[in-house]
């Protein structure tokens, strides 16, 4: 098994990948590691900040410019879809 998880380690180095326990975890049993979009990790950000803001450890200001982020970048995303098919409809 220790000659599993160093391979699994090495594999990583060479990939030039993060290391990490839940990536040599994945690499050693041969799993994807979990992987999000970046709207699922502003989305998941966006909830484990509200939570702070609830106990009072973030101004609410931080966690409104954070959904502004989320706005600009799902609108952003729209603009280059709506631009990519209309292109490529020529």
């Amino acid at each position: 098994m220790k000659a599993g998880v160093t391979a699994a380690h090495t594999a990583l180095c060479v990939e030039d990948a993060e290391i990490s326990a839940e990536g040599v975890k994945c690499k050693y049993l041969g799993k994807a590691e979990n992987t999000h979009t970046i709207m699922e990790a502003i989305k998941i950000h966006n909830t484990n900040m509200a939570a702070l803001v609830e106990k009072e450890d973030y101004a609410e200001g931080t966690l409104r410019r954070f959904k502004v982020l989320k706005s600009m970048l799902k609108n952003i995303s729209h603009s280059n879809i709506k631009q990519a098919t209309s292109t490529s409809a020529i």
